[in-house]
Formats: structure tokens, C-alpha cells, sequence
């Protein structure tokens, strides 16, 4: 479709299989990031074709917000166009406008009234239409005043709330703090998260009743009060060393004396 195209481009967000109409082609990467986070909120817009009519009260539903199973869907605006013959049933036409392009999202929503979608169109991205006379399977260079007009939604929807600002140097979006928040409150601490956790503490200089098997053999033993403390082993009474078992005096010495040599002369 784009193999004449003078420059690479990517498609900004994505249409599934059976899902045809606009998509947007750009080599701008600031722009298709803007225009597929669902905190800028551009709209896209669809006709959709479903097996029936929804009634008034799944259509209330639809504009108040419902629970998927990937998250809550808000600020979706569904119209009422026209019936038509399908010969078996009547279908009917909805103009249906979301902000975020979740995977399948469109028909997930009639999925959850067991409504099955049967033709899905996107005419619209932002303040582009689709346009009439633009046939399946081409494209079309936008102007430049189209472009403008797709940075203009970005920036509008972004000031437009000021609880979601966006970072300039990241383009992502960054929340106030919970203190600067005036409608949230600090969570109240419960009663056991206030309450003190007992802790043991032991006496110090305190040791165990149970001795260490590597240490009781080395202490030293204890002093009788009957006994001096000279008395200990291997001291004398005057706290000399004294060595068991030997004998401080040297062995005699048991060789015969040496014979002194003879002065006489013969």
C-alpha cells in the first residue's frame, strides 16, 4: 500500500483483521506515541454493526463506564443510527467514540451485552475524518494543516486536566503527589500497626546455664577459700614454678676420672 512512499513510516496504533476504515501512517515517533496513550485521550470514533439493538438501560451502562476483564472502560460515547434488514434478524448501526485502543476493545463492550459485532469501521482519529471518496487499500498524504491539528489534540486534551500532567522531556504522564491531592486522604493507620512489638532483651554480663563444650574446658578453676593462692598446681609455697617428676639437681657423672699424664722422667 505504501511502497511508494518516499520515507519509512509507522502505522499509529493498529486495526485488527476484520476491523477496516482509517489508520494513520507517520514517521513522527512523538507524535504516534502521543496519539496512542490512552492519558491524552484523543478519540477515535466508529460505525459499528451489531446482530441487534442494544436496549436504553445497556446503552446507559455503556455511557456510565463499565468493568472489563483488563480494566474499567470510561467516557465512551455511543449513538443510535439506524436499523437494517439482515433477513434473518434486524441489525442496527451505532456511532460508537473511545479514547484508548485497548486490543478489541469496541467488541468487547457489545460482547458483554452477548452482542456480536458484525462490520467495524473507524472513520475518525483525533480531528481527522476518514474521507468519502478515499478507496479501500490506498492512502493519502495529509496536509499540513492536519498535522497541526493531530499536535493540537494532543496539547488540548493534556491541559485540559490538570491532574495529569506530562513530563517534557519524556512525554509521559506524571501524577501529583498524594499530599497535593485535596479529594485523596491519608490511609488511617490500624490498631495493629500503631501497637509496639514486644522484644526480649537479655541482662547483660548474663551468661547461659548450659556451658559451650569448647570453652568450659578452658576456664580456669576456681579458688578454694581454705587454700592460698600459691597453692595452685605447679607452684611452691613461695610461688616458684615447680616442674613433676623431675629433678632439679644435675646426674652424677659416672665415667672414671682421666688419668693425669706423668711428669717423671726416666
Amino acid at each position: 500500500m505504501v511502497a511508494k512512499a518516499k520515507f519509512l513510516v509507522s502505522p499509529v496504533g493498529r486495526l485488527d483483521f476484520r476491523t477496516e476504515g482509517l489508520l494513520l501512517l507517520t514517521n513522527d515517533g512523538d507524535l504516534s506515541y502521543k496519539l496512542c496513550r490512552p492519558e491524552y485521550h484523543v478519540p477515535r470514533e466508529y460505525q459499528v454493526l451489531l446482530d441487534g439493538r442494544l436496549t436504553k438501560e445497556e446503552e446507559k451502562v455503556i455511557k456510565k463506564g463499565l468493568q472489563l476483564e483488563d480494566g474499567a472502560v470510561r467516557d465512551v460515547k455511543i449513538t443510535f443510527v439506524h436499523g437494517t434488514n439482515m433477513g434473518v434478524s434486524t441489525g442496527a448501526w451505532y456511532i460508537v467514540t473511545v479514547h484508548e485502543g485497548r486490543n478489541r476493545l469496541v467488541r468487547r463492550l457489545f460482547e458483554h451485552f452477548n452482542k456480536r459485532v458484525v462490520r467495524l469501521i473507524r472513520i475518525g482519529f483525533g480531528d481527522i475524518r476518514l474521507p468519502g471518496d478515499l478507496p479501500a487499500g490506498q492512502y493519502r498524504q495529509l496536509t499540513n494543516d492536519q498535522v497541526d491539528l493531530l499536535r493540537k489534540s494532543t496539547e488540548r486534551t493534556v491541559t485540559s486536566n490538570p491532574e495529569k500532567r506530562v513530563s517534557a522531556s519524556t512525554g509521559r504522564a506524571v501524577r501529583k503527589p498524594m499530599s497535593q491531592r485535596p479529594d485523596q486522604k491519608k490511609p488511617a493507620k490500624s490498631g495493629l500497626e500503631s501497637a509496639p512489638k514486644p522484644v526480649s532483651k537479655k541482662p547483660a554480663g548474663r551468661r547461659s546455664s548450659t556451658p559451650i563444650p569448647e570453652l568450659a574446658s578452658r576456664e580456669a578453676p576456681k579458688h578454694s577459700p581454705t587454700k592460698s593462692p600459691d597453692s595452685r598446681p605447679g607452684r611452691t609455697s613461695s610461688g616458684k614454678p615447680q616442674v613433676s617428676g623431675k629433678s632439679n639437681k644435675k646426674p652424677a657423672d659416672k665415667r672414671p676420672p682421666a688419668k693425669k699424664p706423668s711428669t717423671k722422667r726416666g
